[in-house]
């Protein structure tokens, strides 16, 4: 068992060196996407209880804009207008609708967990290429010159291109029983969000909110200090316990609310029959 959690823990570093890029600390990008994803995530894990419906709203505005520009490049009209529209009208739908987003959003919240959990086990250098062949339709092949120069210094984007394909391989390998857990883990929580759809909205967004926050900072502290990077990656349940701890303190402190509710203002006729 030890040897086996000792393998898993090297090919996870193994992972994070090939795909994790050294960053620049000076990069306004990624400073502000950190802040950005640190604030945010906060304020998901401990204050989401009380904007369900207008975070759902936000999350149709952002998924408009997105949705504007990749429909912009097919009808042919100007990017920002068919973005601002399509934001807009999301958006709106998001406000009228949020309930029906949170059962989604509860179904596909376990059903990734579940099927994160399938994908994550085992060897995970799996997800590695090998820099000197690869295969091709079943065949092994040597690399083209483009691939090598892609191997030599690949870009971000490509290097999640290349993780993209790994996961999308190791999902269609997985045989009709390994599905199972996904599968039922999506019932589970479609029955969840049907009994107590509030509570459990707040459950998985308090979760997916800790994870967001604490990658942000972890990722702003590998950025400016990159000697953090190594004792972060060799240490994982450090990261992972920050999460689960963000994650709890914000239920307790959201339940507490909700046992204790402040009181109501009395109305002016109250106030003069006093």
């Amino acid at each position: 068992m030890v040897n086996a959690e000792e393998n898993w823990l090297d090919s996870f570093q193994q992972l994070i060196k090939h795909y994790v890029p050294d960053l620049d600390g000076s990069s306004p990008e990624i400073n502000v996407a950190c802040l950005v994803a640190i604030g945010i995530g906060i304020f998901m894990a401990l204050r989401s209880a009380k904007c369900l419906r207008w975070m759902v709203t936000c999350f149709g505005l952002v998924a408009g804009a997105w949705l504007g520009i990749v429909l912009a490049k097919f009808v042919g009209t100007p990017k920002p207008i068919t973005s601002a529209v399509a934001a807009v009208a999301l958006s709106v739908v998001a406000y009228k609708t949020y309930k029906v987003w949170l059962v989604g959003g509860s179904v596909l919240a376990l059903f990734l967990i579940a099927v994160g959990y399938q994908i994550g086990q085992g060897d995970l250098n799996r997800y590695l290429e090998d820099p000197k062949q690869a295969i091709r339709d079943g065949k092994i092949q040597l690399l083209t010159p483009e691939e090598q120069r892609m191997k030599i210094d690949p870009s971000r984007l490509e290097l999640l291109e290349k993780l993209g394909d790994r996961v999308g391989e190791e999902l269609k390998s997985l045989g009709p029983t390994r599905w199972i857990l996904p599968v039922g883990a999506a019932i589970v929580g479609g029955f969840l969000a049907w009994k107590a759809l509030n509570v459990f909205a707040v459950v998985w967004m308090g979760l997916l909110g800790a994870v967001m926050a604490v990658m942000g900072g972890a990722t702003f502290l590998c950025a400016h200090w990159p000697d953090l990077r190594t004792p972060m990656t060799e240490k994982p349940l450090y990261i992972a316990g920050s999460m689960i701890g963000l994650w709890i303190l914000g239920l307790i402190i959201q339940a507490k609310e909700a046992r204790f509710p402040k009181a109501k203002p009395k109305d002016k006729a109250e106030s003069a029959e006093d």
